[in-house]
């Protein structure tokens, strides 16, 4: 594949805060709804690199432990957009404080706990499902 023809992938990541047991949620300004820190590969980019300069930009400088991605699934992300591959990257928040960057400017950073994900509204509605599946493939947050 060209750089020319980026495929839609989506990169999502699971990050969560090792003393809390809680995952890491965005909400947009002016929004009831919360997203994980999620992004696109651009032309060129491979997706470990997409994922890394993703959560760079939505969540700022906070340095993370290694990124492991856990899932790959097909999303439907609106109606009007087609089909997205989704792949999925958790973390452990190592320091740092979260300040959502220029992809989220303005956003309420949330950390979310994995009890409690059921409650929310998400951006994409498979999230919830997504993040409860990578807290059973890579564990309990601790």
């Amino acid at each position: 594949m060209t750089a020319a023809a980026t495929p839609h992938v989506r990169i999502a990541q699971l990050v969560d805060d090792w003393q809390f047991d809680r995952v890491l949620l965005l909400q947009p300004p002016g929004s009831d709804i919360l997203a994980v820190p999620n992004g696109a590969v651009e032309a060129g980019e491979d997706v470990p690199t997409a994922a890394r300069r993703e959560l760079r930009e939505e969540a700022g400088p906070i340095t993370t432990a290694t990124l492991r991605c856990f899932t790959a699934a097909t999303v439907t992300y609106h109606d009007l957009m087609p089909p997205l591959l989704a792949v999925g990257f958790s973390t452990r928040l190592r320091g740092g404080v979260v300040v959502p960057g220029d992809d989220m400017a303005g956003s309420t950073v949330n950390w979310l706990s994995v009890d409690n994900l059921g409650a929310a509204q998400f951006v994409v509605p498979s999230d919830v499902e997504t993040l409860r599946q990578a807290v059973e493939i890579v564990g309990e947050p601790r």
